[in-house]
Protein backbone atom coordinates (compact mmCIF):
# COMPACT_ATOMS: atom_id res chain seq x y z
CA UNK A 1 0.00 0.00 0.00
CA UNK A 2 2.88 2.31 0.65
CA UNK A 3 4.13 1.53 -2.80
CA UNK A 4 0.92 2.82 -4.29
CA UNK A 5 1.24 6.04 -2.35
CA UNK A 6 4.82 6.62 -3.44
CA UNK A 7 3.84 6.03 -7.06
CA UNK A 8 1.02 8.55 -6.72
CA UNK A 9 3.40 11.12 -5.26
CA UNK A 10 5.93 10.48 -7.99
CA UNK A 11 3.30 10.86 -10.62
CA UNK A 12 2.00 14.10 -8.95
CA UNK A 13 5.47 15.73 -8.70
CA UNK A 14 6.61 14.76 -12.21
CA UNK A 15 6.01 18.14 -13.86
CA UNK A 16 8.24 20.03 -11.42
CA UNK A 17 11.56 19.46 -13.29
CA UNK A 18 10.01 20.58 -16.58
CA UNK A 19 8.68 23.77 -15.02
CA UNK A 20 12.12 24.59 -13.67
CA UNK A 21 13.66 24.06 -17.08
CA UNK A 22 11.10 26.40 -18.67
CA UNK A 23 11.82 29.07 -16.09
CA UNK A 24 15.57 28.75 -16.66
CA UNK A 25 15.00 29.07 -20.43
CA UNK A 26 12.93 32.23 -19.92
CA UNK A 27 15.63 33.69 -17.71
CA UNK A 28 18.30 32.91 -20.30
CA UNK A 29 16.18 34.48 -23.07
CA UNK A 30 15.64 37.60 -20.98
CA UNK A 31 19.35 37.86 -20.27
CA UNK A 32 20.09 37.51 -24.01
CA UNK A 33 17.62 40.28 -24.84
CA UNK A 34 19.15 42.46 -22.13
CA UNK A 35 22.63 41.90 -23.58
CA UNK A 36 21.29 42.73 -27.07
CA UNK A 37 19.73 45.94 -25.82
CA UNK A 38 22.98 46.84 -24.09
CA UNK A 39 24.90 46.28 -27.32
CA UNK A 40 22.43 48.43 -29.27
CA UNK A 41 22.69 51.15 -26.64
CA UNK A 42 26.51 51.03 -26.84
CA UNK A 43 26.31 51.23 -30.67
CA UNK A 44 23.97 54.26 -30.51
CA UNK A 45 26.26 55.98 -28.05
CA UNK A 46 29.25 55.37 -30.33
CA UNK A 47 27.33 56.70 -33.36
CA UNK A 48 26.28 59.81 -31.45
CA UNK A 49 29.82 60.39 -30.39
CA UNK A 50 31.12 60.20 -33.99
CA UNK A 51 31.65 63.42 -36.05
CA UNK A 52 28.86 64.22 -38.57
CA UNK A 53 31.02 63.28 -41.56
CA UNK A 54 31.61 59.79 -40.14
CA UNK A 55 27.97 59.10 -39.42
CA UNK A 56 26.26 56.52 -41.66
CA UNK A 57 23.48 58.95 -42.59
CA UNK A 58 25.92 61.55 -43.88
CA UNK A 59 27.81 58.95 -45.86
CA UNK A 60 24.56 57.68 -47.38
CA UNK A 61 23.49 61.21 -48.31
CA UNK A 62 26.84 61.89 -49.97
CA UNK A 63 26.65 58.62 -51.86
CA UNK A 64 23.10 59.39 -53.02
CA UNK A 65 24.20 62.85 -54.19
CA UNK A 66 27.10 61.38 -56.12
CA UNK A 67 24.79 58.85 -57.73
CA UNK A 68 22.23 61.56 -58.63
CA UNK A 69 24.86 63.96 -60.04
CA UNK A 70 25.06 62.23 -63.48
CA UNK A 71 21.29 62.26 -63.74
CA UNK A 72 21.18 65.97 -62.94
CA UNK A 73 23.92 66.67 -65.47
CA UNK A 74 22.09 64.62 -68.12
CA UNK A 75 18.86 66.59 -67.52
CA UNK A 76 20.73 69.90 -67.65
CA UNK A 77 22.70 68.99 -70.78
CA UNK A 78 20.03 67.13 -72.76
CA UNK A 79 16.76 68.78 -71.67
CA UNK A 80 17.01 72.19 -70.01
CA UNK A 81 19.82 73.75 -72.06
CA UNK A 82 18.49 72.53 -75.48
CA UNK A 83 15.02 73.92 -74.70
CA UNK A 84 16.45 77.30 -73.73
CA UNK A 85 18.68 77.31 -76.81
CA UNK A 86 15.75 76.40 -79.09
CA UNK A 87 13.63 79.19 -77.63
CA UNK A 88 16.43 81.68 -78.24
CA UNK A 89 16.86 80.45 -81.83
CA UNK A 90 13.12 80.69 -82.50
CA UNK A 91 13.02 84.21 -81.11
CA UNK A 92 15.98 85.15 -83.29
CA UNK A 93 14.29 83.70 -86.40
CA UNK A 94 11.08 85.59 -85.67
CA UNK A 95 13.01 88.82 -85.15
CA UNK A 96 14.88 88.27 -88.41
CA UNK A 97 11.61 87.65 -90.29
CA UNK A 98 10.07 90.78 -88.80
CA UNK A 99 13.15 92.78 -89.76
CA UNK A 100 13.07 91.47 -93.36
CA UNK A 101 9.35 92.20 -93.63
CA UNK A 102 9.88 95.73 -92.31
CA UNK A 103 12.68 96.32 -94.82
CA UNK A 104 10.45 95.06 -97.66
CA UNK A 105 7.64 97.36 -96.56
CA UNK A 106 10.02 100.31 -96.39
CA UNK A 107 11.27 99.54 -99.90
CA UNK A 108 7.67 99.26 -101.12
CA UNK A 109 6.84 102.60 -99.54
CA UNK A 110 9.88 104.23 -101.12
CA UNK A 111 8.98 102.85 -104.54
CA UNK A 112 5.43 104.15 -104.18
CA UNK A 113 6.69 107.56 -103.14
CA UNK A 114 9.04 107.63 -106.12
CA UNK A 115 6.19 106.61 -108.41
CA UNK A 116 4.03 109.40 -106.98
CA UNK A 117 6.83 111.94 -107.41
CA UNK A 118 7.38 110.82 -111.02
CA UNK A 119 3.65 111.01 -111.73
CA UNK A 120 3.52 114.50 -110.21
CA UNK A 121 6.42 115.68 -112.37
CA UNK A 122 4.81 114.17 -115.47
CA UNK A 123 1.54 115.84 -114.56
CA UNK A 124 3.29 119.19 -114.17
CA UNK A 125 4.91 118.80 -117.60
CA UNK A 126 1.59 117.81 -119.17
CA UNK A 127 -0.15 120.74 -117.51
CA UNK A 128 2.53 123.15 -118.75
CA UNK A 129 2.32 121.74 -122.26
CA UNK A 130 -1.45 121.92 -122.23
CA UNK A 131 -1.39 125.48 -120.92
CA UNK A 132 1.11 126.53 -123.59
CA UNK A 133 -0.78 124.70 -126.31
CA UNK A 134 -4.10 126.13 -125.19
CA UNK A 135 -2.61 129.63 -125.16
CA UNK A 136 -1.24 129.17 -128.69
CA UNK A 137 -4.55 127.77 -129.85
CA UNK A 138 -6.46 130.64 -128.28
CA UNK A 139 -4.20 133.12 -130.04
CA UNK A 140 -4.54 131.28 -133.34
CA UNK A 141 -8.30 131.13 -132.89
CA UNK A 142 -8.54 134.84 -132.23
CA UNK A 143 -6.29 135.56 -135.17
CA UNK A 144 -8.42 133.39 -137.47
CA UNK A 145 -11.56 135.10 -136.26
CA UNK A 146 -10.09 138.51 -136.86
CA UNK A 147 -8.61 137.71 -140.29
CA UNK A 148 -11.45 136.08 -142.13
CA UNK A 149 -14.87 134.55 -141.77
CA UNK A 150 -14.62 132.17 -144.72
CA UNK A 151 -15.86 128.56 -144.44
CA UNK A 152 -12.35 127.11 -144.50
CA UNK A 153 -11.50 129.26 -141.54
CA UNK A 154 -14.54 127.94 -139.75
CA UNK A 155 -13.26 124.45 -140.45
CA UNK A 156 -9.93 125.39 -138.91
CA UNK A 157 -11.70 126.75 -135.87
CA UNK A 158 -13.61 123.48 -135.48
CA UNK A 159 -10.36 121.53 -135.85
CA UNK A 160 -8.67 123.66 -133.21
CA UNK A 161 -11.60 123.21 -130.85
CA UNK A 162 -11.42 119.43 -131.41
CA UNK A 163 -7.71 119.42 -130.57
CA UNK A 164 -8.41 121.41 -127.42
CA UNK A 165 -11.03 118.85 -126.39
CA UNK A 166 -8.55 116.00 -126.96
CA UNK A 167 -5.93 117.76 -124.86
CA UNK A 168 -8.45 118.28 -122.09
CA UNK A 169 -9.30 114.57 -122.28
CA UNK A 170 -5.59 113.69 -121.93
CA UNK A 171 -5.40 116.00 -118.93
CA UNK A 172 -8.35 114.25 -117.27
CA UNK A 173 -6.75 110.84 -117.88
CA UNK A 174 -3.50 112.04 -116.31
CA UNK A 175 -5.41 113.42 -113.31
CA UNK A 176 -7.27 110.13 -112.92
CA UNK A 177 -3.97 108.22 -113.05
CA UNK A 178 -2.53 110.51 -110.39
CA UNK A 179 -5.61 110.03 -108.23
CA UNK A 180 -5.25 106.22 -108.51
CA UNK A 181 -1.58 106.42 -107.49
CA UNK A 182 -2.54 108.59 -104.53
CA UNK A 183 -5.14 106.05 -103.38
CA UNK A 184 -2.52 103.27 -103.60
CA UNK A 185 -0.14 105.36 -101.52
CA UNK A 186 -2.82 106.01 -98.90
CA UNK A 187 -3.69 102.31 -98.67
CA UNK A 188 -2.92 101.08 -95.10
CA UNK A 189 0.22 98.96 -94.77
CA UNK A 190 0.23 96.16 -92.14
CA UNK A 191 3.50 97.17 -90.56
CA UNK A 192 4.73 98.76 -87.31
CA UNK A 193 6.46 101.36 -89.48
CA UNK A 194 4.82 104.75 -88.84
CA UNK A 195 4.95 107.15 -91.75
CA UNK A 196 3.39 110.50 -92.40
CA UNK A 197 0.97 110.19 -95.32
CA UNK A 198 1.76 112.38 -98.29
CA UNK A 199 -0.99 114.85 -99.17
CA UNK A 200 -2.73 113.96 -102.40
CA UNK A 201 -3.81 116.68 -104.78
CA UNK A 202 -7.49 117.47 -104.71
CA UNK A 203 -9.03 116.93 -108.12
CA UNK A 204 -12.23 118.81 -108.72
CA UNK A 205 -14.25 117.39 -111.55
CA UNK A 206 -17.82 118.10 -112.59
CA UNK A 207 -20.30 115.84 -110.86
CA UNK A 208 -21.61 113.21 -113.27
CA UNK A 209 -25.30 113.00 -113.93
CA UNK A 210 -26.52 109.97 -112.00
CA UNK A 211 -29.65 108.44 -113.49
CA UNK A 212 -32.50 107.67 -111.15
CA UNK A 213 -32.29 104.07 -109.84
CA UNK A 214 -34.55 101.67 -111.65
CA UNK A 215 -36.31 99.32 -109.21
CA UNK A 216 -35.49 95.67 -109.79
CA UNK A 217 -38.41 93.71 -111.22
CA UNK A 218 -40.17 91.36 -108.87
CA UNK A 219 -39.86 87.64 -109.49
CA UNK A 220 -42.27 84.92 -108.48
CA UNK A 221 -40.83 82.36 -106.10
CA UNK A 222 -42.16 79.34 -104.26
CA UNK A 223 -40.84 78.64 -100.76
CA UNK A 224 -41.22 74.97 -99.80
CA UNK A 225 -40.45 73.48 -96.37
CA UNK A 226 -39.26 69.96 -97.24
CA UNK A 227 -38.26 68.73 -93.80
CA UNK A 228 -38.03 69.78 -90.15
CA UNK A 229 -35.47 68.19 -87.81
CA UNK A 230 -35.78 68.45 -84.01
CA UNK A 231 -32.30 68.60 -82.48
CA UNK A 232 -33.50 69.67 -79.02
CA UNK A 233 -37.15 70.04 -77.96
CA UNK A 234 -36.54 72.29 -74.94
CA UNK A 235 -36.55 69.86 -72.00
CA UNK A 236 -36.78 66.18 -71.16
CA UNK A 237 -40.30 65.74 -72.55
CA UNK A 238 -42.05 66.80 -75.74
CA UNK A 239 -43.39 70.36 -76.00
CA UNK A 240 -45.91 72.15 -78.17
CA UNK A 241 -44.08 74.62 -80.42
CA UNK A 242 -45.51 77.17 -82.83
CA UNK A 243 -43.37 78.52 -85.71
CA UNK A 244 -43.68 81.54 -88.02
CA UNK A 245 -41.68 81.89 -91.28
CA UNK A 246 -40.95 85.33 -92.77
CA UNK A 247 -39.45 86.14 -96.18
CA UNK A 248 -37.84 89.58 -96.46
CA UNK A 249 -39.69 90.57 -93.28
CA UNK A 250 -43.12 89.46 -94.53
CA UNK A 251 -44.94 86.53 -92.89
CA UNK A 252 -45.45 83.80 -95.50
CA UNK A 253 -46.24 80.61 -93.55
CA UNK A 254 -47.15 79.40 -90.07
CA UNK A 255 -46.72 76.01 -88.40
CA UNK A 256 -49.55 75.58 -85.89
CA UNK A 257 -48.89 74.50 -82.33
CA UNK A 258 -47.70 70.89 -82.29
CA UNK A 259 -45.74 68.59 -80.03
CA UNK A 260 -42.16 67.93 -81.16
CA UNK A 261 -39.81 65.39 -79.57
CA UNK A 262 -36.09 64.99 -80.21
CA UNK A 263 -36.56 61.22 -79.79
CA UNK A 264 -38.37 61.37 -83.16
CA UNK A 265 -36.36 64.13 -84.78
CA UNK A 266 -37.42 64.06 -88.46
CA UNK A 267 -40.77 65.63 -89.38
CA UNK A 268 -41.92 65.39 -93.01
CA UNK A 269 -45.76 65.27 -92.96
CA UNK A 270 -48.10 68.22 -93.55
CA UNK A 271 -45.33 70.79 -94.07
CA UNK A 272 -46.42 74.05 -95.75
CA UNK A 273 -45.27 75.96 -98.84
CA UNK A 274 -45.87 79.54 -99.98
CA UNK A 275 -45.78 81.56 -103.22
CA UNK A 276 -44.24 85.02 -102.95
CA UNK A 277 -42.91 87.94 -104.98
CA UNK A 278 -39.19 88.70 -104.45
CA UNK A 279 -37.30 91.74 -105.73
CA UNK A 280 -33.56 91.98 -106.00
CA UNK A 281 -31.10 89.11 -106.07
CA UNK A 282 -31.45 87.58 -102.58
CA UNK A 283 -34.11 86.43 -100.15
CA UNK A 284 -33.85 86.60 -96.36
CA UNK A 285 -35.62 83.78 -94.52
CA UNK A 286 -36.38 84.15 -90.80
CA UNK A 287 -37.92 81.48 -88.54
CA UNK A 288 -39.35 82.37 -85.11
CA UNK A 289 -40.62 79.71 -82.71
CA UNK A 290 -42.19 79.78 -79.27
CA UNK A 291 -43.89 77.57 -76.71
CA UNK A 292 -47.32 79.18 -76.17
CA UNK A 293 -47.45 78.14 -72.52
CA UNK A 294 -44.18 79.84 -71.56
CA UNK A 295 -41.80 82.58 -72.62
CA UNK A 296 -39.52 80.35 -74.66
CA UNK A 297 -38.24 81.56 -78.02
CA UNK A 298 -35.99 80.31 -80.83
CA UNK A 299 -34.93 82.23 -83.92
CA UNK A 300 -32.90 81.59 -87.05
CA UNK A 301 -32.08 83.77 -90.07
CA UNK A 302 -30.41 82.95 -93.39
CA UNK A 303 -29.93 84.82 -96.67
CA UNK A 304 -30.06 82.93 -99.97
CA UNK A 305 -29.37 83.97 -103.56
CA UNK A 306 -32.46 83.73 -105.76
CA UNK A 307 -32.25 80.88 -108.29
CA UNK A 308 -32.26 81.37 -112.03
CA UNK A 309 -35.56 80.92 -113.86
CA UNK A 310 -36.57 77.27 -114.00
CA UNK A 311 -34.15 76.18 -111.24
CA UNK A 312 -34.18 75.85 -107.45
CA UNK A 313 -31.83 76.13 -104.46
CA UNK A 314 -31.95 74.66 -100.95
CA UNK A 315 -31.01 76.28 -97.67
CA UNK A 316 -31.05 75.08 -94.04
CA UNK A 317 -32.20 77.62 -91.42
CA UNK A 318 -31.22 76.72 -87.83
CA UNK A 319 -33.49 78.21 -85.16
CA UNK A 320 -31.82 78.23 -81.73
CA UNK A 321 -32.85 79.50 -78.31
CA UNK A 322 -32.44 83.18 -77.56
CA UNK A 323 -30.62 84.41 -74.41
CA UNK A 324 -32.73 83.90 -71.31
CA UNK A 325 -34.81 81.09 -72.83
CA UNK A 326 -34.52 77.34 -72.17
CA UNK A 327 -32.65 75.43 -74.79
CA UNK A 328 -34.29 74.52 -78.08
CA UNK A 329 -32.83 73.84 -81.53
CA UNK A 330 -34.65 73.10 -84.80
CA UNK A 331 -33.40 72.82 -88.40
CA UNK A 332 -35.70 73.82 -91.27
CA UNK A 333 -34.84 72.49 -94.75
CA UNK A 334 -36.22 74.98 -97.30
CA UNK A 335 -36.34 74.77 -101.10
CA UNK A 336 -36.70 77.96 -103.15
CA UNK A 337 -38.06 77.47 -106.68
CA UNK A 338 -38.20 80.10 -109.43
CA UNK A 339 -41.76 79.96 -110.79
CA UNK A 340 -42.02 80.91 -114.49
Amino acid sequence: MSNGTDEGRASGNAPAPFEADRLRADIARSEAEARKLALEADQLERELALPFYRKPGFVKAVAAGLLALPLFWFYLDKVALPIHSAENKLLGIENEKAKIELENLEEDLESRQQELSLAKSQLDLIAQELASSQSDQDKALEQVKQEDKRPERDAQIVELQREMSERQGDLKLALARLDEIGRNIDRPIPSPLQTTPQPTPQIVEPSPVVPAPVPAPERRMRLVLDRLRVDEDGDGSSNSWQFTVRANGKEVMTLDSKRYNDDRPDVRLNLPSADLQAAGSSLQIQVDGRIPSRETFVRGTESVELPAPGSSVTRVVTAEHLPGSPKGRFRFFFRIQAVP
